[in-house]
């Protein structure tokens, strides 16, 4: 007789691959991550994801999100409001097409992004006010309650009135529980203000540059003058 032929295509098992698959990022900002597959089904293979996360991290969107195409790269924004460092985990899921519709054929092979969320480093400095003589060295402590991933640094900036010398005056790199002891010297006649700017960061994951920029803080120092005295008259003669 007259023979036919079924044609039966088989699609391959979809592999996703995720850029970075690790990272980390600051408090507030966008992940980005792109979506790519080194499989071809006979329709293009799509994407879907969902988001594993601590309940006090917020990601939007939140998903779950379907039908990604290749090369989508992933902008969700994520907010710690905790003082320590987060993980949030982008679930990807690649998968093949009906013939007639987006809907989900054959599911593949998922993979994970790991996105650390550092928080918003804070500082506390103690004292926060104080009064010092002319040429003595400030001592102020500087802590923080924030454990991001890598341990928390300062620097800090002054600001000093003319007449008034902070010597070093700044300062980066500087590890928790570290006390300033800077040395001023007011060469004026009355009191002056400076003012000790201290930030917080987090570092690089590979060296000690600032990633992410934390809340500042400021110690309010008095410098007091060195004190003079006049004497009227400075001569003078007396009776018996």
């Amino acid at each position: 007789g007259v023979n036919d032929t079924a044609f039966i295509w088989v699609e391959p098992t979809v592999q996703v691959t995720l850029t970075p698959k690790n990272d980390t990022i600051c408090d507030g900002d966008n992940v980005g991550i792109t979506l790519t597959s080194p499989s071809i089904p006979t329709r293009e293979v799509r994407f879907r994801y969902t988001v594993e996360k601590p309940a006090s991290v917020t990601v939007t969107p939140a998903g779950p999100v379907n039908n990604l195409p290749p090369n989508t790269t992933l902008i969700n924004q994520i907010d710690n409001p905790t003082d320590s460092a987060q993980l949030v985990r982008f679930i990807i899921t690649p998968y093949t097409r009906n013939p007639g519709d987006d809907g989900e054929k054959c599911t593949g092979v998922n993979d994970t992004a790991y996105v650390w969320v550092e928080p918003t480093t804070l500082v506390s400095v103690s004292p926060k006010n104080d009064t010092v003589c002319d040429g003595d060295n400030v001592a102020i402590l500087l802590t923080s309650p924030t454990v991001p991933t890598r341990e928390v640094r300062f620097r800090y900036t002054t600001e000093a009135p003319p007449g008034v010398t902070v010597t070093p005056g700044a300062d980066i790199n500087l590890p928790p529980n570290y006390t300033i002891t800077d040395q001023i010297v007011n060469t004026t006649n009355t009191f002056q203000q400076v003012r000790f700017i201290v930030t917080p960061y987090s570092r690089n994951a590979t060296d000690d540059g600032e990633k992410c920029t934390g809340v500042n803080d400021t110690a309010f120092i008095w410098v007091e003058p060195t004190v003079q005295v006049t004497l009227t008259p400075e001569n003078d003669t007396v009776c018996d």
